[in-house]
């Protein structure tokens, strides 16, 4: 038996059946085929032009690096407002989805979120009755929390909410409101230590 080779690689290849990667080497550089590993993984490779894998984008988070005084009692407050996005937001990524007026999170990609927010009051001695903190989707409570002193009034304290939340990626934002009840109105103050963050898990 006889082989007849034709005379260029080109019709070779055609003939053998190979496609275009029969001329490319393995390896992780430019132009050359990735190779899974010993462990079937895949290598250290750049994926900065990879697309449709965002991570957990788009995120957000801040805190208040100032108190805020002058608050009514039994008053609901948007504590978004009081962020400023260039001082307070120490990340924010994944496009505009921070509005630093309305304090609304509106995020660019559909799924489900992982939101959390802390509001901390100091009411003065003996004054805090029961504060809460509320995530509201749309302009409407979503989850919420409370805390109430009941018979001993506090002097400060901070309440925490948190959830996942659906969001359609166009339209749905979420805020941060408070309320705090105490017994004497303009004295509610709020803490440096309240927070607002939040991070897309998945579709």
């Amino acid at each position: 038996m006889s082989f007849k080779f034709k005379d260029n690689a080109s019709d070779i290849r055609t003939d053998l059946g190979l496609g275009t990667a029969a001329l490319l080497d393995v390896g992780t550089g430019a132009n050359q085929v990735v190779q899974l590993d010993s462990n079937a993984k895949l290598p250290a490779v750049d994926g900065s032009a990879m697309t449709g894998i965002g991570g957990n984008l788009p995120v957000f988070a801040g805190r208040l690096i100032s108190n805020v005084g002058g608050l009514n009692s039994g008053t609901d407050y948007n504590l978004g407002t009081y962020f400023n996005n260039q001082a307070n937001f120490p990340y924010v990524n994944g496009g505009s989805v921070w509005n630093t007026t309305t304090g609304r999170f509106t995020p660019d990609r559909p799924g489900k979120y992982f939101v959390k927010g802390q509001a901390h009051f100091d009411g003065g001695s003996s004054q805090l009755q029961a504060i809460w903190a509320m995530i509201r989707k749309n302009g409407t409570t979503y989850v919420s929390s409370e805390i109430n002193e009941g018979n001993a009034n506090a002097n400060e304290q901070s309440v925490t909410v948190e959830g996942i939340i659906p969001m359609n990626g166009t339209t749905d934002y979420l805020e941060l409101w408070m309320h705090a009840i105490n017994t004497v109105d303009n004295r509610p103050i709020v803490g440096r230590q309240a927070y607002f963050h939040g991070f897309y898990l998945f579709a």
